[in-house]
């Protein structure tokens, strides 16, 4: 009696075909051991995730400092006041960048979190790790939209999907703007609030800093943990390159 064939599984219908291409590794002169293929895919995933985070930085750093450049040629910024701002036509890009930023930063924790090749035990393992935190935190401001930004937005007075905040040079003395996202304040309300705003007293990197995302009572400096994150970044590579012979690439 013949046996009865199995059905063929039914391919999930979410799966694409895959195309190969096979590349010329003529020129490949050393035998790499395979283990160091997860080195490679980790710390790759890591840079990448990494240098996207600063690419986004430096241009929510550049756009700040484009509208400040063209706001105090129209007033002088007092000393330690805020401005405010409801109607920037580039404000939603800012506030949508910085949020950008923080899901950047988010995915290099998680990254960095399973990374082969680095030890646990190296400073700058735990430093990254720990500069990180304050993203992961702030991230998990939206996995509970309806009780952290919903509500807080319903009873209070907060720009829907928040503000950004940041500190310039003003003569010898530091002023600060806050740019508020669209609809920035609901018909009745005659406030506005914004957590998280505080000026840099001494100490202020290049000329805005203090750069922060606020969204109802929660606020998240991200200078503080680009800077800091730089900072150990700069030991990674220096260890990548010395142990790996990996540069970290440009952005």
């Amino acid at each position: 009696m013949a046996k009865k064939r199995k059905p063929k599984k039914q391919e999930r219908e979410d799966v694409e075909p895959v195309m190969k291409v096979t590349v010329n590794d003529s020129g490949v002169t050393e035998v790499v051991d395979p283990k160091y293929k997860r080195i490679y895919v980790t710390v790759n995933a890591f840079a990448f995730a990494v240098n996207q985070a600063e690419l986004r930085f430096k241009s929510l750093e550049s756009l700040l400092m484009e509208y400040h450049s063209a706001e105090i040629k129209k007033k002088p910024l007092d000393p330690h006041t805020f401005s405010t701002d409801m109607g920037y036509e580039k404000r939603n890009d800012i506030v949508a960048l910085a949020w950008d930023i923080i899901d950047w930063m988010e995915r290099s924790r998680k990254i960095f979190g399973v990374i082969t090749g680095i030890p646990k035990k190296n400073d700058f393992y735990s430093a990254i790790m720990k500069s990180l935190e304050p993203a992961e935190r702030f991230r998990q401001v939206l996995q509970h939209y309806d009780s952290e930004v919903i509500k807080p937005a319903v009873t209070g007075m907060y720009p829907v999907m928040g503000a950004i905040i940041a500190t310039f040079r003003s003569g010898n003395s530091w002023g600060g703007r806050i740019l508020l996202s669209t609809p920035a304040r609901f018909t009745g309300d005659n406030e506005v609030c914004v957590a998280g705003a505080r000026f840099i007293e001494n100490n202020m990197r290049g000329d805005v800093d203090g750069i922060t995302l606020s969204i109802t009572n929660h606020a998240v400096n991200l200078s503080k943990i680009w800077y800091e994150l730089e900072l150990e970044k700069e030991k990674l590579s220096v260890y990548l390159e010395q142990t790996l012979r990996y540069p970290w690439p440009k952005l």
